[in-house]
């Protein structure tokens, strides 16, 4: 154990002192590059309806785990018919520090971080985040600056695996988990904070939500889940979480809950409201690590996702590759079959 966390801290210890070596100048500078290299966990978050930001993240090569702090930009084709995409690197002598399995949000020209962690090469030990960072994205065009917002008020603890959305301009985040080596700790806590006055003042102040008694409606602890904001309301659906003191991955389902259940919470009344509304014939089937989100007045998408099922000592995975909406307006949940744009295309 001794040998994990020595190992941990000297990459914590190399990344401090790369970033000490850099200097205090966070502007941005952008090059173009073919495309990220492969990574999971990290944030993909859109800015326009043609440009999505691509930040951290991590990778695997069999051995080792290198966990990414870069930063990249796709600009789509402007909708022209032929048009490809291109990347380019936001490149900045200092920001956040490398993670995964943090959550990211766009806001008025601001890209905003919170939270993640970092893991030892030998994936042993973590580290986890709990600041806030804002890139101020340049009106004109290319690049921007990285500042660090402080956290005041009521913030959330260090956590990776929460999930977070943006609902009447107040980012909202919800659970989680902590590893400190000893133990794992899930959370089931909500918290938000005024964007508006984040981005022009470099300061969050942080509310947490209350749970209005023992005995109210509150989801589990759990990490992992989807999380999405729609009209007044935030939906909350699934997530996994373990007892207290067992660590692993949290798509591995073998020492853990795969939660299946569905949330609504009301942001005037500050209450949540579980609804009945999985069941076998209308509704999305049970997986973790799936993408969902909001259709604006319309309800939610989701896709994908995978399912670990037990198979002898062992377990098989199950990837997912169907796409449900729910529908807000009837309150119901439907599959949709996906038809390639160009039949005649190789498909993924």
């Amino acid at each position: 154990p001794g040998s994990d966390f020595d190992e941990l801290d000297q990459a914590l210890k190399e990344l401090r002192d790369l970033d000490s070596k850099k200097g205090t100048d966070l502007e941005c500078t952008e090059v173009e590059v073919s495309r990220p290299s492969p990574r999971v966990h990290s944030s993909l978050t859109a800015v326009s309806e043609t440009e999505v930001l691509l930040f951290g993240g991590e990778y695997y090569d069999g051995k080792k785990v290198q966990v990414f702090n870069d930063l990249l930009r796709y600009s789509g084709g402007q909708g022209a018919k032929g048009a490809k995409g291109s990347w380019t690197k936001l490149v900045s002598p200092s920001g956040p520090k490398a993670r995964s399995s943090h959550q990211a949000a766009f806001y008025k020209g601001h890209l905003l971080l919170f939270g993640g962690e970092f893991t030892s090469p030998s994936m042993s030990k973590f580290s986890h985040y709990g600041d806030t960072w804002a890139l101020a994205l340049n009106p004109q065009g290319k690049g921007g600056r990285w500042v660090e917002v402080a956290n005041k008020g009521s913030p959330p603890s260090p956590r990776s695996g929460h999930r977070a959305t943006v609902c009447s301009g107040k980012w909202f985040i919800f659970g989680g988990f902590f590893d400190n080596g000893k133990e794992v700790k899930y959370y089931n806590d909500l918290y938000y904070c005024d964007l508006a006055a984040a981005v022009s003042t470099q300061v969050c102040k942080w509310e947490k939500v209350p749970r209005p008694s023992p005995q109210a409606p509150w989801p589990q602890p759990r990490s992992g889940c989807g999380l999405s904001a729609q009209g007044q309301h935030i939906y909350l659906c699934g997530g996994f979480s373990r007892p207290s003191g067992v660590g692993g991955s949290e798509e591995d389902e073998s020492s853990g809950t795969s939660h299946w259940d569905f949330w609504r919470f009301d942001i005037k009344s500050r209450q949540w409201e579980v609804l009945d509304l999985l069941t076998p014939q209308h509704s999305p089937s049970l997986r973790v690590g799936f993408g969902m989100s909001g259709l604006g007045a319309e309800g939610l998408v989701m896709f994908g996702g995978v399912k670990d099922n037990p198979q002898g000592d062992s377990l098989k995975s199950e990837f997912k590759e169907d796409f449900h909406v729910f529908e807000a307006s009837t309150q119901t949940w439907k599959e949709l079959t996906l038809q390639p744009l160009n039949p005649s295309a190789p498909q993924p």
